[in-house]
C-alpha cells in the first residue's frame, strides 16, 4: 500500500525534478567553503563575557556549609546539647 502511494506520488511529480548540471566548478567551490567553515568552528572561542564559575561554586560551598552546620546544630539538639533555630512563618 505504501508502495502505491510512493508511485503515485512520483508519478506526479515527474518533469518536475531539477537534473540540470551545476556550473563549472561548483562542486570545488562547495568543498572550499565546507573546509574553511570546518577550520573555524574547530577554533577555541574566547567569550568577553565574565566567567560566573567559580563564583557560583565558591557560593554552592559556603551554602552546603551552612547547610550542614545548621543540620548538626539542629542533630545536636536531639541529645541535649544546644538548641535548633527555627522560625515560625
Amino acid at each position: 500500500m505504501e508502495k502505491d502511494t510512493l508511485d503515485e506520488l512520483f508519478d506526479n511529480l515527474k518533469g518536475e525534478f531539477d537534473i540540470n548540471e551545476p556550473n563549472a566548478g561548483h562542486q570545488d567551490r562547495f568543498l572550499e567553503k565546507l573546509n574553511t567553515n570546518t577550520v573555524a568552528s574547530t577554533e577555541e572561542k574566547k567569550s568577553s563575557g565574565f566567567n560566573w564559575k567559580p563564583f557560583l561554586a565558591i557560593a554552592a560551598f559556603f551554602s552546603d556549609l551552612l547547610s550542614c552546620i545548621y543540620n548538626i546544630k539542629c542533630s545536636a539538639r536531639s541529645y541535649g546539647f544546644s538548641k535548633c533555630v527555627t522560625r515560625n512563618v
